[in-house]
């Protein structure tokens, strides 16, 4: 009889030992995954921000659109920066007090001709 309590024995150890390492295993996953969604929810609302700011980018540039699409627009921009006249206006046009001289290109020397000393000397005594 002791051979068979002591396989019971056996097998309730070997049973306690599995539960327990079951356990341990739920335990290490369950905190992980408690900490991916703790990083999930932070990515999460990181995002809720980006989303948040490109909105109101969106919101800015759909009123620069709808403002381009104005008739104000055309006379608070072309009018003054884009230089243009409407009919019946009087257009000013500057014109130049002297006449503009067109700039001479600069003309290379031409090259002299050199002389032997006794050419000189020769042409101040006799001449030419």
């Amino acid at each position: 009889m002791e051979k068979n309590e002591k396989k019971k024995m056996d097998y309730r150890q070997i049973f306690i030992i599995l539960a327990v390492a079951l356990a341990f295993y739920i335990v290490f996953d369950l905190s992980g995954r408690i900490s991916a969604a703790h990083q999930m929810d932070a990515e999460k609302d990181l995002m809720g921000t980006r989303v948040a700011g490109l909105q109101q980018t969106e919101i800015y540039l759909q009123t620069q659109i709808a403002y381009a699409t104005q008739s104000a627009f055309i006379e608070d921009y072309i009018r003054p920066e884009g230089k243009l006249i409407q009919p019946g206006d009087i257009p000013i046009i500057p014109i130049p007090g002297d006449e503009i001289q067109p700039t001479q290109s600069a003309t290379l020397p031409t090259p002299k001709p050199t002389y032997a000393n006794w050419e000189i000397w020769w042409a101040l005594f006799f001449g030419d």
